[in-house]
């Protein structure tokens, strides 16, 4: 039954995203090319089918339950917590840059998750942002976006 309710948040909280990223790539400019999608048509589709999956995932496990008595969430604040988290961290990545911003929420999130070693949090926003950064910017040669990005014209 726990693991049935942790699906169910995991499906609303990812449905909320894909609605999210849907009004997000709405403010994409216009392609140039009158008969291009434009840059904007790739992320809505994933964020239509995100939304779809997560809302199909919660009615699958809805259905499962078929409980008559009211549903309990327990840990409902670090969960909420951990999703407020997410969504600030996407705004703040065109102001703070990718690096700076990874290097305050990865371990404010994990401490969220309930992550309480020091050692582990410190080793695993490291891990992830050498690795993004020997991925991205020095083997595909994809710049991350940089420290105050968001007031470039």
């Amino acid at each position: 039954m726990k693991i049935a309710l942790g699906r169910i948040l995991v499906g609303i909280v990812l449905a909320g995203w894909g609605i999210v990223f849907f009004v997000l790539a709405m403010g994409f400019g216009k392609p140039l090319n009158p008969f291009d999608l434009g840059a904007s048509a790739f992320p809505m589709l994933i964020s239509v089918g995100l939304f779809l999956l997560s809302a199909g995932l919660v009615f699958v496990e809805l259905r499962r339950l078929n409980l008559p008595e009211r549903i309990k969430v327990k840990r409902l604040g670090p969960i909420m917590l951990f999703a407020v988290l997410m969504i600030l961290y996407v705004f703040a990545l065109p102001f703070a840059g990718y690096y700076l911003a990874s290097l305050v929420f990865l371990p404010a999130m994990m401490l969220s998750a309930g992550e309480l070693r020091w050692k582990w949090l410190i080793i695993i926003t490291a891990m992830v942002i050498l690795f993004n950064y020997i991925a991205f910017d020095r083997l595909l040669g994809v710049p991350l976006p940089k420290i105050g990005v968001a007031f470039v014209d």
